[in-house]
């Protein structure tokens, strides 16, 4: 498989590259000729307006694309949502696995807990150069929970720290009248975690038929 990558220097283009280097040929999107040598796929994790221009590329080309890139704002979004309806893109705040089994596992709390519970709060921690807060993952698990259970009317507390060279931690508590009731926990050992997963999800795209998917969509094929 041939990836294009979006964001080739930077930390996860990085990661994505040392993984990939015994089983995959991965080229810089912006140097390479695409045109000449069409990958298989792309993978972004670049920033919001350097989405939208390998947004616009793939369409060109009707390239299947993966995008980690967070910090999008309703405007990005709705020309990706778009673009889906011409090429496969799989859009995800993280690559992870395990945030996903975490958010199902939150899911399954609330749909059996015995106590009411009335707010969460949502710790979360990256490295310093991590430019957006809240986090991307931390947001996507507040819309998760907000949508599947809106009517428990939850009250939401958010809670961002940058320090070091911390890959992600997330912490969801879950309180009954400000008391902790439970704590859920993410913890990142490495970057090479969410390389593989959009690794996986883009062999996973080639086949699909376009669409806007999440990691989620695939999620029997990444545990």
């Amino acid at each position: 498989m041939l990836i294009a990558l979006s964001g080739f220097s930077g930390k996860m283009g990085e990661s994505i590259r040392e993984l990939a280097v015994h089983s995959y040929e991965v080229v810089d999107f912006k140097s390479a000729d695409l045109q000449k040598n069409k990958p298989d796929a792309t993978i972004d994790f670049s920033s919001p307006d350097q989405s939208l221009k390998v947004v616009n590329s793939c369409l060109e080309l009707k390239i299947p694309l993966v995008i980690g890139t967070t910090g999008l704002n309703s405007n990005h979004l709705a020309e990706i949502s778009d673009a889906s309806n011409k090429i496969p893109i799989c859009l995800d705040a993280n690559f992870s696995p395990g945030v996903h089994k975490l958010i199902s596992n939150i899911q399954a709390f609330l749909t059996s807990a015995q106590e009411k519970i009335t707010g969460i709060t949502i710790n979360e921690i990256h490295h310093t150069n991590k430019m957006d807060a809240p986090s991307g993952t931390a947001l996507m698990i507040q819309k998760n929970i907000q949508e599947r259970f809106s009517d428990l009317n939850l009250n939401f507390n958010m809670h961002s720290e940058r320090k070091g060279d911390v890959y992600g931690i997330h912490q969801v508590s879950l309180l009954c009248n400000e008391s902790i009731v439970c704590t859920f926990e993410h913890k990142a050992e490495n970057r090479s975690i969410f390389a593989d997963g959009a690794i996986k999800a883009a062999k996973l795209l080639i086949n699909k038929k376009p669409n806007l998917y999440s990691i989620k969509d695939f999620l029997p094929d990444l545990l």
